[in-house]
């Protein structure tokens, strides 16, 4: 029929369906067949290569359906459309620009296509119920804004495109409640962020979801058991749509399918987003899914293992991610699988054998995977896998040692400010504590000065051998004087000076009581070394600085009596710098001739 537009369609005023669809016309669209045609009620100059503008204004109150799509019509939208009855308005795969008029939210309309156009702007806040609209395709344009809000009143919606736009914020949560028919859903490429709300996944006829090259984040919902209609190996959609086509990815290439077809398709496409978490296990109840695609994402852990049973898969793409650990063999059993694509995460082990894993036959799937191995790659296992596992346990010593460096630092760091803290809000706690080391220092330190004192006295053993009688008079010869004058001044510390004339004493004693043994014909016999201990403990501290008093039990044990008998002495005396003050208590038994005389003592009724 073209190029040229037919002239003698001017005066066939009587049409009211006209359709010169895809006839090569390539011409300015004339002013008159607006007039000619106002009465037409459907219009169809789809396909062509039309060129110039529409009218500012258009009556055509007969129209039902008008299709000027795939031609290169350009201006703005008419300002004012009159068509009460229109139901299918498609101008896609044209030039037109400006905004969205406000006529687009009459209620009448059934199917709404402006796809690939430079529309700009927001689509207009109807106020009016759009209860009928079951199609919106705004696909490729400039459009912008929140998610359109009207569409809460679009009940009947089965199809909604609004991919290459610049359309911002958050999916809604109410998109599963009042679009209940929503068949498919393509939001690609857009600046949707937030997460993916779980109230989505109540679209029970839900069967084409691509939400890909935005910036949603969080978690894949485990309620993907409830898109309903992925559970089925053939679709339920019911809906032929439009002639218009419908790009998806998969396969690792983009593939234009009729909306006729679309209902054939089971498709999830959440790449290039931000999803992190794992796989939920739930999504293997999607068993007519075709395309899986979940690349450029962070999630993590294992590839499912029942990932297998999903039979109609064709397509798998998990592509740059942090998945983990080895590749299921149940893979090998997705007879369908055409395409498959695992590059770029962090797998290891050996690649599954089978016949459907081997006809891909392509090693660029498993690319950026250190840690495979088997064919069709040219790692061999048993060399890849020892690596591996010494990578493993150097990674593994290395996590230890800084967990054990890091546990002493914090554990020593909580009990440090703990009783740092402690002591320093309680007072009574604080004052115990130090008193206590006070306590601890003054005995460590006068143990030490009464071992020297002793060892200054008497020495660690006798000359073995000698008579009882030379070893004592070697012992008392050897002996310092029982107590310093009260008149010289001494310069040790009192506490010293105490412990030294307590030892004094008690050595004294024992080298004037102890006698020797002798054998049954008076003779003197061999002494053992030390015939006389000394043992001397300190019980008690010093009643203040000047005066240190200590309570010195001492027991003296005497061996080798006439008899053979051993007597002990236990007596307990204060002391102070000068000499014995008093005796406390406890009685001599050496012998019973020390019961009436004193004991050499420089305290007067000392005993």
């Amino acid at each position: 029929m073209g190029p040229q537009f037919p002239a003698w369609l001017r005066y066939q005023t009587g049409i009211s369906n006209l359709n010169i669809s895809n006839t090569r016309i390539n011409d300015v669209l004339p002013q008159w067949f607006w007039v000619v045609f106002s009465n037409a009620s459907i219009l169809n100059l789809s396909k062509n290569q039309l060129s110039g503008a529409l009218p500012a204004t258009l009556e055509l109150p007969l129209i039902r359906e008008m299709d000027l799509s795939g031609n290169s019509l350009l201006g703005q939208l008419p300002v004012n459309l009159t068509a009460p009855g229109l139901r299918k308005l498609r101008l896609y795969n044209n030039h037109f620009t400006g905004a969205i008029p406000p006529y687009m939210c009459n209620n009448s309309f059934v199917e709404i296509n402006l796809s690939n156009n430079q529309l700009g702007g927001d689509f207009p806040r109807c106020q009016e119920s759009i209860s009928s609209l079951s199609m919106l395709a705004l696909k490729n344009n400039n459009l912008s804004g929140e998610f359109p809000h009207f569409l809460q009143n679009a009940a009947q919606l089965s199809f909604l495109d609004l991919s290459y736009n610049k359309f911002y914020g958050s999916v809604p949560s109410w998109i599963g409640r009042k679009m209940p028919g929503l068949q498919v859903l393509i939001l690609r490429s857009n600046m949707f962020q937030g997460q993916l709300p779980k109230q989505s996944t109540r679209l029970v006829r839900l069967h084409f979801l691509d939400i890909a090259h935005n910036n949603i984040s969080g978690r894949i919902p485990s309620s993907l058991a409830g898109l309903k209609a992925m559970t089925h190996p053939y679709g339920r959609g019911d809906n032929n749509y439009s002639s218009d086509t419908t790009s998806m990815f998969t396969k690792d290439r983009e593939l234009n399918y009729t909306h006729k077809f679309m209902k054939r398709i089971m498709l999830i496409d959440l790449s290039c987003n931000g999803f992190t978490g794992h796989i939920p296990k739930e999504i293997s109840l999607l068993k007519g899914l075709q395309s899986l695609n979940l690349s450029n994402n962070q999630i993590s852990g294992r590839i499912p293992d029942d990932i297998g049973v999903l039979s109609e898969l064709e397509s798998l793409d998990l592509s740059y991610n942090h998945f983990t650990g080895e590749i299921p063999s149940s893979l090998s059993d997705l007879t369908f699988l055409s395409c498959l694509n695992l590059s770029y995460n962090d797998l290891s082990g050996r690649i599954p054998s089978g016949q459907q894993l081997q006809t891909l036959n392509n090693q660029y799937m498993y690319i950026g995977n250190p840690g495979l191995c088997g064919p069709p790659l040219l790692n061999n296992c048993s060399t890849n896998q020892t690596d591996l596992d010494v990578h493993q346990e150097r990674e593994s010593t290395i996590y230890d040692t800084l967990f054990f460096y890091l546990s002493i630092s914090s554990g020593y760091l909580i009990g440090l400010w703990t009783v740092f803290c402690t002591l320093l809000f309680k007072k009574t706690w604080r004052i115990a504590y130090f008193r206590h080391f006070d306590q601890l220092y003054n005995k460590i330190y006068v143990q030490a000065a009464l071992s020297k004192a002793e060892c200054e006295v008497y020495p660690a053993s006798l000359p073995h051998g000698q008579h009882g009688r030379a070893n004592t008079a070697t012992a008392s010869h050897s002996l310092p004087p029982p107590f310093p004058s009260p008149r010289r001044r001494s310069s040790q510390p009192p506490k010293v000076q105490a412990a030294h004339n307590g030892v004094a004493f008690f050595s004294s004693f024992v080298s004037r009581r102890a006698r020797p043994p002798r054998s049954s014909k008076g003779r003197p016999v061999a002494v053992p070394a030390s015939v006389a201990t000394v043992k001397v403990v300190a019980r008690g501290g010093g009643s203040s600085a000047l005066e240190a008093r200590f309570n010195i039990a001492a027991e003296v044990w005497v061996s080798g009596a006439a008899r053979g008998s051993s007597t002990r002495a236990r007596s307990s005396y204060v002391f102070n710098g000068s000499g014995v003050v008093s005796r406390l208590g406890g009685l001599c038994k050496v012998c019973q001739r020390c019961r009436g005389g004193a004991v050499g003592t420089p305290g007067a009724g000392a005993r």
